[in-house]
């Protein structure tokens, strides 16, 4: 694992299935002020450590066991610090019940987080980009990966159109449950055509834009524009309930492609039900789930 100077985001796993998970996000992330570990034990130095930082992501599998008194217990105390933390659940086996023990791992983790999002193995790649071969764990950790940049390049002062902390702050603390789209698109209109890949990634999920109650977006591109945040906002904006808050930054990136633009759409305030099909509760079950 590494942690950097300066840390402004740790983003921890805890339990020995989500380790594979991060290992992937660390090994492949340069991005500065993010700091990855595996927790075993909450022990007083790396507590100290932790509440010097600005944004906590706590990651766990679905199947987590006798570790989760864990991670409920370093969410509980973190957040009563006052630091923003989001939890991360990798679903790598669907959920096919309503009554599975993992609901209720799920919901003692989301009574605990400021925002819960569900990450769900899929070898089906972001919507307008080519298709990657990859794993079951690199295809969750890219997920993954996309939530905490979302967030951790608030820090990174590369944006031309910033982002106020605290206005994430506002969208995210005590928001339930979270999940992210993400959408790619290249050449004419290409801000409208990401944004709408994204929307489509979640709406794959089983996620209706209109139910949810926040929305963080993460606009990155090497030649991304003042007119590409405007497309996407725009469409974002139509597509989205009214009193929908949207909290939006842009940044410039050196991708291998740099004629594309990535659009990463982090929604929250979902609830149990809404969130049953990106865990794989299969359709006909979804309806029991309260």
């Amino acid at each position: 694992m590494k942690a950097k100077h300066e840390t402004h985001v740790y983003c921890v796993a805890v339990g020995h299935s989500s380790l594979a998970v991060v290992d992937s996000m660390a090994s492949s992330d340069s991005t500065e002020g993010v700091g990855y570990f595996h927790v075993t034990k909450l022990y007083a130095d790396l507590y100290r450590e932790i509440l010097q930082c600005h944004l906590l992501f706590i990651v766990i599998d679905s199947t987590i066991g006798d570790e989760l008194h864990l991670a409920l217990d370093l969410a509980t105390r973190v957040r009563a610090a006052g630091i923003l933390t989001l939890g991360m659940c990798c679903v790598e086996e669907s959920i096919v019940s309503d009554t599975d023990s993992r609901w209720r791992s799920l919901e003692k983790l989301r009574s605990a987080v400021d925002t819960l999002a569900i990450v769900a193995s899929t070898k089906v790649p972001s919507l307008g980009f080519q298709k990657r071969e990859n794993d079951t764990f690199d295809s969750m950790a890219s997920e993954c990966q996309s939530i905490v940049h979302s967030l951790s390049y608030i820090f990174s002062h590369k944006s031309f159109v910033g982002i106020d902390f605290e206005d994430v702050r506002e969208a995210l603390s005590g928001s339930g449950y979270a999940a992210i789209g993400i959408g790619h698109a290249q050449g004419d209109d290409r801000g409208v055509t990401a944004c709408a890949n994204a929307i489509e990634d979640l709406t794959n999920k089983g996620i209706d834009l209109q139910d949810v109650h926040g929305v963080s977006v993460k606009i990155s591109g090497h030649h991304a524009s003042l007119n590409d945040f405007s497309d996407v906002m725009e469409h974002l904006e139509s597509s989205a309930a009214e009193d929908c808050p949207i909290v939006a930054a842009a940044y410039w990136e050196d991708p291998v492609d740099d004629e594309s633009l990535s659009v990463s759409l982090l929604v929250s305030g979902l609830t149990r039900e809404s969130i049953s099909t990106t865990a794989g509760l299969p359709a006909q079950l979804e309806r029991k789930v309260s």
